[in-house]
C-alpha cells in the first residue's frame, strides 16, 4: 500500500510539473510553432525566437519550434496535435484556412492588396491571422557586365551567341515572374498554360536560347535565382539585378509572402505576435533574402542583395501569389517537365 501511495504522488507530481503548476506565479504552458525546413525567412524567426526565449519573463509562454521536411508533413503531423502559429507562405496560410485550420482569414485579400499599394506598415498588429515578414522574388544573378541587364530579349540573343550562359534554378518561379510582368498569372496546368499566349511567349524565347545552346544545368554566367537562395549562398563578386523586362511588359513583380498564421483563436501566443510585430522587420527580411513588406525607410542594406531588394521594393509593384496559382503545389512538376523539354530542344 505504502509503495502504491509512493507511485501516485510521484505522477502527481510529475502531471503537476507538466502543467505548470510547480511554482507560485509560474506556467510552463509552451507556444508551438511550426515551419518547413528551409522555408525563406526562417532563419530570422529562428534568431527571433531564440532572443525572445532568452529574455521573457517567468509568466510568458516559451516559444517551442518545430521543423518538418515537407509541407506534407507539416500537414500530416495536424492529424495528432496543433501548433498555436505556423511560419509559412501566405498562399499555404490560405489553404490552412480553406482546411479550417487557421483562424478566420477574411482579410486574406486584404493583406495581399495592402502589400501590392505598400501599405502594410500602418496595418500590423499582433491580433491579425497573417502577420508577413517579406516576400522571396526572382532576381538575376549576372557575372558579365557587358551583357544587356535589362531587356530579357536582348540577353537571349547575347547569350545566344556564347555557348552555355544562362541557368535556370526554377522554371517554375521564372515562369511566375515573366508572366505577372505581362499581367498574366501561370497556372500551373499545362493544359491551361499553353493556350496563354503570354506563357508561349516567355517558352519561346527560352526554347530558342535551348536550341542555340545557351541554356545549361550547370553553373553559368547568367542564373535566375530566387532572392531567398542568394541570400544563403552570398553573391559577393558577381551582380545581382531585377528580373530583365519582357517586351511590352509592366513594372509588376511576383512575390511569394512569407510570414506568421495564426491557427484558432491561439489566444497564448499574442505575447509572441507583439513582439514579433515591434521588430525592425525590414532589416530581418533583408538578411534573408527577403523583399520587406513594411516601412523600410530605416532600413539600412549591408550588401548590394539588399540593396537590390529595396530597389525592387520602391520600385515595382509586387504581386502577392495566392493559393490558386497552382504552381506552387506543383513547381516540383513542372521544373522537371520543363527542364526535360529543354534538354531535347538542345541536344
Amino acid at each position: 500500500m505504502k509503495r502504491t501511495r509512493n507511485i501516485l504522488c510521484l505522477v502527481l507530481a510529475l502531471l503537476c510539473l507538466l502543467s505548470g503548476c510547480g511554482g507560485k506565479g509560474k506556467t510552463r504552458t509552451a507556444v508551438r510553432v511550426w515551419y518547413i525546413d528551409g522555408t525563406p525567412g526562417s532563419a530570422a524567426l529562428l534568431q527571433c525566437a531564440k532572443e525572445y526565449n532568452a529574455a521573457r519573463n517567468e509568466g510568458t509562454p516559451e516559444l517551442m519550434l518545430t521543423g518538418f521536411e515537407s509541407e506534407a508533413a507539416l500537414a500530416e503531423a495536424f492529424n495528432t496535435l496543433s501548433p498555436e502559429l505556423v511560419y509559412c507562405s501566405l498562399a499555404q496560410a490560405e489553404q490552412m484556412q480553406a482546411n479550417a485550420l487557421a483562424g478566420s482569414f477574411a482579410e486574406s485579400e486584404a493583406v495581399a492588396e495592402r502589400i501590392r499599394t505598400s501599405t502594410l506598415d500602418a496595418e500590423l498588429t499582433a491580433e491579425a491571422v497573417f502577420l508577413p515578414l517579406g516576400a522571396a522574388v526572382t532576381l538575376m544573378e549576372l557575372k558579365d557586365s557587358a551583357a544587356p541587364a535589362g531587356d530579357f530579349e536582348a540577353l537571349c540573343d547575347y547569350a545566344s551567341q556564347r555557348g552555355a550562359y544562362i541557368c535556370v534554378d526554377s522554371y517554375c518561379e521564372l515562369f511566375a515572374a515573366m508572366l505577372c510582368q505581362r499581367g498574366s498569372v501561370l497556372r500551373g496546368v499545362r493544359a491551361e498554360d499553353v493556350k496563354n499566349p503570354d506563357y508561349v511567349y516567355a517558352y519561346n524565347l527560352l526554347a530558342e536560347a535551348a536550341l542555340a545552346g545557351a541554356l545549361t544545368a550547370e553553373a553559368a554566367p547568367c542564373r535566375f535565382v530566387s532572392s531567398a537562395k542568394l541570400a544563403r549562398e552570398g553573391v559577393e563578386g558577381s551582380g545581382v539585378y531585377p528580373l530583365p523586362a519582357l517586351n511590352d511588359s509592366f513594372a509588376f513583380y511576383a512575390a511569394e509572402c512569407f510570414g506568421l498564421v495564426r491557427i484558432g483563436a491561439a489566444k497564448q501566443a499574442l505575447p509572441f505576435a507583439e513582439h514579433f510585430a515591434a521588430l525592425e522587420l525590414p532589416s530581418l527580411a533583408l538578411a534573408d533574402g527577403l523583399i520587406p513588406l513594411y516601412d523600410s525607410a530605416s532600413a539600412e542594406p549591408q550588401n548590394g542583395l539588399e540593396t537590390l531588394l529595396l530597389t525592387v521594393s520602391h520600385s515595382y509593384e509586387l504581386r502577392p501569389l495566392h493559393r490558386d496559382s497552382l504552381w506552387l503545389s506543383e513547381r516540383q512538376d513542372f521544373d522537371l517537365a520543363v527542364a526535360e523539354a529543354m534538354d531535347i530542344l538542345a541536344s
